[in-house]
């Protein structure tokens, strides 16, 4: 899934629920950077 392209196939909540997500998970930021989330 590009980072173009998400906001087609997710809604603003989900989109916000999945960087909560991602924060929690990797608060330094090093995993898949820019893959889905711009850093």
């Amino acid at each position: 899934m590009k980072v173009d392209s998400l906001h087609l196939t997710r809604s603003a909540a989900e989109i916000t629920a999945m960087r909560a997500i991602k924060s929690a998970w990797d608060p330094t930021g090093i995993l898949n950077q820019g893959i889905l989330f711009s850093p």
